[in-house]
Formats: C-alpha cells, sequence, structure tokens
C-alpha cells in the first residue's frame, strides 16, 4: 500500500503533514524533521497554529511543531 498524505498544514516555521501511516512535521530553519507513526486506535487529529507553532492534538498527547524562531 502507498503512503497518501491526507491532509497538509504549514506556517512560516514548519508543516505538518498526515498521511494514512504516519504523522510527519518539520521546522525548516532547523533542518530536522520528525516522523511518528499512526496507531490502528488514533482519534481523528486536531491541527492548530499558535504563536507560530504547529499544534497537533489526539486524546492521547499534544505535538508541536517549529523552530526556535517561532518561539
Amino acid at each position: 500500500m502507498r503512503e497518501i498524505v491526507h491532509r497538509l498544514h504549514r506556517n512560516d516555521s514548519g508543516f505538518v503533514a498526515i498521511t494514512n501511516e504516519r504523522l510527519v512535521g518539520c521546522g525548516p530553519l532547523l533542518g530536522k524533521s520528525s516522523s511518528k507513526p499512526l496507531g490502528v486506535y488514533n482519534p481523528s487529529i486536531q491541527i492548530g497554529n499558535e504563536n507560530g507553532l504547529i499544534m497537533t492534538t489526539t486524546s492521547r498527547r499534544t505535538r508541536v511543531f517549529g523552530s526556535r524562531m517561532s518561539g
């Protein structure tokens, strides 16, 4: 099965992509990315943008993606 991007959210500090297999985030100023596998039981993911940071929230955890430049 091919990996398919379902949602993409970006701002000046980075991006978050939600695929059928994982959550991928990157802060371009740092040149680093992070990838977290999505389990079968993951509920829907909410994406927010606050003070230049991209936040992804599920019922179990919140992850923040951004750069040191964004605060």
